[in-house]
């Protein structure tokens, strides 16, 4: 699967226009780029349960 990070996360397909893909314009919001960076965004960790 290719595509900008945004289109990625969102499961829609991206024309991968540089720097912005067309999808992003469209929509008006930030393409993340194309970069091979992984990350993991972890939210509210207050929430979790506590262990064993």
């Amino acid at each position: 699967y290719s595509g900008c990070w945004t289109c990625r996360l969102r499961h829609v397909r991206c024309n991968e226009a540089s720097p912005t893909c067309l999808r992003c314009q469209q929509a008006g919001i930030e393409c993340m780029g194309y970069s091979v960076e992984l990350y993991w965004v972890v939210k509210d960790l207050d929430s979790r349960s506590p262990g064993r």
